[in-house]
């Protein structure tokens, strides 16, 4: 399943020509032929580099994008999250670093999405979906399942109390709506739960993404977790 969700309204400022797509991994041949693939797929230079070595190749071009995709040889824990390679991802400020090869794990993903992974392709996922979560990631969203999205939006409150600004741009209404779409549910469960039509719940969710300038629901959850 396609696991992709927004996270920002706007694109990384970056064109292909100072964009670079690094694999790092352990399995040389594997990742090698996995770069040459991408490298036909997406306009950017794409690379390979051995574990260990991600941090000379970030600080050879400090100043370009460098989206970093990590292998994480199907390992069932967060372990990988204290490797040398990740902490080097983290510490380039225009590095944006996605896990694959993980195994499906709800608690390895929230991990990855608290200290700032872009996203997650899982071991059964096809080579396809590579240049498809670059060409997210690149573009200012995140590559994550949406029930993850969710979880992380709500862990910590039911009903999270929305900034000041936030307020000031949403009416109560608005913000109950709102509230709702992030929890995934539909309009007719909207519609129920308000005691109102479910073309009046089309018409508040048309306002409300015109208001806080995003396109659909998945990026209507990530600005109301940013304004929380």
């Amino acid at each position: 399943m396609e696991a992709t969700a927004a996270a920002e309204n706007t694109k990384i400022d970056g064109s292909p020509a100072d964009t670079i797509v690094h694999v790092v991994g352990e399995k040389s041949l594997h990742n090698e032929l996995l770069v040459d693939f991408m490298d036909g797929e997406l306009e950017f230079d794409c690379r390979f580099s051995p574990n260990g070595g991600l941090g000379a190749a970030l600080n050879k071009f400090p100043d370009r994008i460098q989206l970093t995709f990590l292998d994480c040889n199907n390992k069932t824990d967060a372990a990988f999250l204290n490797l040398g390679d990740f902490k080097q991802a983290g510490q380039h400020p225009c590095c944006h670093p996605i896990l694959y090869n993980v195994n499906p794990s709800a608690a390895i993903e929230m991990n990855a999405l608290k200290q700032g992974v872009r996203g997650i392709l899982y071991t059964d996922q096809p080579i396809d979906f590579f240049p498809r979560a670059a060409r997210v990631v690149l573009m200012g969203d995140l590559w994550y399942s949406r029930h993850i999205l969710v979880q992380y939006i709500f862990e910590k409150d039911d009903a999270p109390n929305l900034t000041k600004e936030a307020c000031l741009i949403l009416t109560h209404r608005e913000r109950e709506i709102v509230t709702k779409l992030a929890e995934g549910r539909s309009n007719v469960e909207i519609a129920r739960h308000f005691r109102i039509s479910p073309h009046t719940v089309k018409t508040h969710a048309y306002n409300i993404y015109k208001k806080i300038r995003v396109e659909n629901r998945l990026q209507a959850s990530l600005w109301l977790a940013n304004n929380t």
